[in-house]
């Protein structure tokens, strides 16, 4: 269906991957996904200095990328919008989202203590941050500003964020897996 969709779509203005996921996957997820969406901070990481066409539903698929990689990133293949599409198909109707609810909550307020200018404009950069953060959430919330910035300040430094590693393949499973590796590892200490 989603290629159907994607065939069709040719004429006006086309939509992107995320646009088409919300008229094909309607339901409490995707509406959850839309509420989260609207949060100032979140909507603000997101975006970065995206504007304009390039922008639409860019914070509802940011918070798609992070529930998908959180809760299931065992399952990434390497094919990145195959394994969005598939994690929001399976969960199109689940309505647990009180769960969810708190683990976004804790990755907000720890976002904002850290201040979003610290995790620049790299989405794999960001989805690793986010990953490590949200697994460690409950450690992180008892660190002063500073040492929370310090352990962001760690994973720069660490090869796998290197600007030559990130700027080629950084979708490949391997390399998504490794970041995310150390991220966890990182935020851990």
């Amino acid at each position: 269906i989603f290629t159907i969709f994607q065939r069709i779509n040719t004429f006006g203005e086309r939509l992107n991957n995320q646009e088409i996921r919300n008229a094909i996957f309607q339901g409490p997820f995707n509406s959850f996904l839309k509420e989260c969406a609207k949060n100032k901070i979140w909507t603000e990481l997101a975006r970065g200095n995206r504007r304009g066409r390039g922008s639409r539903m860019i914070a509802e698929e940011r918070v798609l990328r992070f529930f998908a990689f959180f809760e299931d990133v065992d399952n990434y293949t390497g094919k990145f919008n195959k394994f969005l599409n598939d994690y929001m198909q399976k969960r199109r109707y689940e309505r647990d989202d009180e769960k969810r609810r708190a683990i976004f909550e804790n990755l907000l307020g720890l976002i904002e203590r850290i201040s979003i200018k610290e995790f620049g404009k790299s989405n794999a950069f960001i989805d690793a941050v986010l990953f490590g953060i949200a697994k460690n959430a409950s450690s992180l919330m008892n660190l002063q500003v500073g040492q929370l910035r310090a352990l962001l300040d760690q994973i720069k430094q660490d090869k796998n964020f290197s600007p030559a590693v990130l700027s080629e393949g950084t979708m490949k499973k391997d390399k998504v897996k490794e970041r995310f590796l150390v991220a966890e590892r990182i935020f851990r200490k």
